[in-house]
């Protein structure tokens, strides 16, 4: 009993502490883990509630009932049990430093052979274009001496004549 209620003391205090921070003052506590979590975790908030249906019902949510669930959400502002209980579960992990997004079967794609393929060939053509140019300003001194015409003796000490006629 003294756990629960030193638990919902803090976060409570979480809650009035962290919200004073941000510009609105008046958001939901509960719509405040889910959007806490999503930013946690790095996903978006209807990956969320995929994760949340997963963890608290055994089986991947089928698209219409994962629909159907966020759609109440965004029009009606209605987060289900299970979502506000992953989303504090998130913030509690959060707070004691033991959270792990992979452990919550958060995994961010690797990039595909096609993505790194194009990545490569990108690289090699602004590497060619950056030798090319380099290139063709080591080659073209003289195009580049002729828009300054000062003798080589000026550049290294300077102009002479510093009076005016």
């Amino acid at each position: 009993m003294k756990a629960s209620i030193l638990r919902l003391q803090q976060w409570l205090q979480r809650l009035n502490y962290d919200r004073r921070q941000y510009f609105d003052e008046d958001i939901d506590p509960d719509l405040w883990d889910l959007l806490q979590a999503s930013s946690l975790l790095e996903i978006k908030e209807y990956d969320v509630f995929k994760l949340a249906y997963k963890e608290w019902f055994g089986c991947k949510p089928q698209p219409h009932v994962a629909e159907a669930h966020f759609a109440n959400y965004m029009f009606n502002q209605q987060i289900p049990v299970w979502v506000r209980r992953y989303a504090r579960k998130v913030v509690e992990l959060n707070e004691r430093g033991d959270l792990n997004p992979r452990d919550l079967g958060v995994y961010q794609p690797l990039p595909s052979k096609k993505l790194k393929r194009v990545g490569k060939v990108y690289t090699a053509v602004l590497l060619a274009v950056l030798l090319y140019l380099t290139f063709l300003a080591y080659r073209n001194t003289a195009f580049v001496q002729s828009l300054f015409p000062v003798t080589k003796t000026e550049w290294r000490s300077g102009p002479t004549n510093y009076t005016t006629p």
